[in-house]
């Protein structure tokens, strides 16, 4: 019998087809859609083409012949398909003007895993004409002239030439708006020494402006709202008269942050003085 092998689907340039049955009495038809293809005669077969490719294969058999054959679909493809690419998001800085500076570099490993394992040369270009064209490629990092801006991923495998193409956004998303929460004042507790529990999250609404997509934490300095650690769990103790609280506030939908302060007062209540009035 004769196999041919599966089906083959490549971005080659070229694929061998192999019939030989080490018969050295058998003769060797190779066909093309049907159409015989002339003088291909050998064991082997270099294809060129998509198509389907059949081999016919006669041996003398007593006094007569024995014919065998098999088939195998070959494709040859310049483009195979690479998968969807997330977009590139960053957050805005204070500035508010939606431009940020893109390292695109940092995308390599999703390209890579969007396409099968080879090696690959990626390119990021800032149109569609341009990936296809391989020209005006972008080589250091960028700044984005438009929020959302398009950019162009080529991806060539430099082991058989095949080529893939995507895209994806960059992104720059707006910082939380925020409010500047007014002073939190309390009355002492009953011992009046000036400390007393307080419940920060009563300022939650006020600082989100009701925006039920920020998540807002309390902590004791800057550098622990930056790297959200520490925070403070209500209610609270305060540590002086007035306190100056560090406020995280961030988009569960972007991760942007915005930082605010709340001033805690804690205010003693009144002595109240006892006159004793004797009548006369």
């Amino acid at each position: 019998m004769v196999d041919l092998g599966g089906d083959v689907t490549t971005c080659s340039e070229s694929v061998t087809i192999n019939g030989d049955i080490q018969n050295p009495d058998a003769t060797y038809n190779w066909y093309l859609d049907n159409n015989l293809i002339p003088d291909e005669n050998g064991t082997e077969l270099v294809v060129n083409e998509s198509g389907t490719y059949s081999v016919q294969i006669t041996m003398p058999l007593n006094d007569s012949d024995c014919t065998i054959e098999d088939s195998v679909q070959i494709t040859l493809n310049s483009e195979q398909t690479a998968g969807s690419i997330s977009d590139y998001e960053l957050c805005d800085d204070i500035s508010g003007d939606e431009s940020e500076v893109f390292d695109l570099a940092t995308k390599n490993a999703e390209v890579e895993s969007s396409v099968p394992n080879s090696n690959y040369n990626i390119s990021y270009h800032f149109t569609e004409s341009d990936a296809d064209n391989y020209v005006n490629a972008i080589t250091s990092t960028i700044q984005n002239t438009v929020n959302p801006q398009t950019i162009y991923v080529r991806i060539e495998d430099t082991n058989n030439g095949c080529m893939a193409y995507t895209s994806f956004n960059l992104v720059v998303n707006p910082l939380p708006v925020i409010s500047e929460p007014s002073p939190l004042n309390i009355c002492d507790d009953e011992n009046n020494d000036g400390f007393t529990e307080i419940d920060l999250t009563a300022k939650n609404d006020e600082i989100s402006n009701n925006q039920s997509n920020l998540n807002i934490s309390y902590h004791y300095s800057q550098f622990d709202a930056t790297n959200n650690q520490n925070p403070i769990i209500s209610p609270y103790i305060n540590t002086n008269p007035t306190d100056i609280i560090y406020v995280r506030v961030e988009d569960s939908e972007t991760g942007c942050l915005s930082y605010t302060t709340l001033t805690v007062n804690v205010f003693e209540n009144p002595s109240l003085t006892v006159t004793t009035v004797i009548p006369v």
